[in-house]
């Protein structure tokens, strides 16, 4: 038995996933779980709004791009609202060494207070 764990983009779909693997193994897949990749649109209001937070805190500009893996937005984008993921810089994700940088810890506290702020404050 193979056990695959396979994050496709959102002009993918999980059946055509499957049926590529079933054209290989000749129809002996088991689905054990799979979310619907996230795709939020950089003109969403949300994002927006965030974009000046980052570039005024971190002092460059914010640089949007889709990746692979998976986080919590995919839970969030199952009922419609927009996630992205950011957050303080690190090394090693999910590796031996993994780091943070304390330093941009600090940072991101900044920008999630300057974006709450902005709900309180319209």
């Amino acid at each position: 038995m193979l056990s695959l764990d396979i994050r496709y983009l959102p002009t993918q779909t999980m059946e055509d996933i499957v049926a590529q693997i079933e054209s290989v193994t000749g129809n002996n897949v088991h689905l054990n779980m799979y979310s619907k990749p996230v795709k939020t649109e950089e003109s969403d209001p949300f994002i927006t709004l965030l974009r000046p937070i980052i570039e005024r805190n971190t002092k460059q500009d914010a640089v949007i791009f889709g990746q692979h893996g998976s986080a919590d937005t995919v839970f969030f984008a199952a009922y419609g609202i927009p996630a992205i993921e950011f957050g303080p810089k690190g090394e090693n994700w999910h590796g031996d060494r993994e780091c943070v940088n304390l330093e941009s810890v600090a940072v991101y506290q900044k920008m999630l207070v300057d974006f709450a702020s902005e709900f309180v404050l319209n």
